[in-house]
């Protein structure tokens, strides 16, 4: 995969398998830094971001969590993951009255 991502960077579905290939290894910082490029461009840049901030409450970085998760709702608002995550992560913070959508 990194060398698909190498000869075409542009690529975007290379770059995600990528991102999925790293986190399935445990290479998460790397996974990470993909997701993050990813949901910098493209029409699904709201699924990286609802991956991120998915990464993030596993690690337990709840308001790094709940950026992404609002940055996916942002990006696109009628993306069920999304929408999900963003209501997870509200009641997840105490937020209930904006959990409930």
């Amino acid at each position: 995969m990194e060398q698909a991502v190498a000869e075409g960077p542009l690529s975007w579905g290379a770059s995600w398998a990528l991102a999925v290939a790293y986190r399935s290894v445990g290479r998460d910082a790397e996974a990470d830094t993909r997701y993050a490029q990813l949901a910098d461009i493209g029409p699904w840049s709201a699924v990286p971001a609802v991956v991120l901030s998915g990464n993030h409450l596993a690690r337990g970085q709840i308001h790094e969590a709940l950026a992404f998760a609002e940055t996916a709702y942002a990006r696109n608002p009628v993306l069920p993951a999304g929408i999900g995550q963003l209501a997870g992560m509200q009641a997840h913070s105490g937020n209930h009255e904006r959990s409930h959508w």
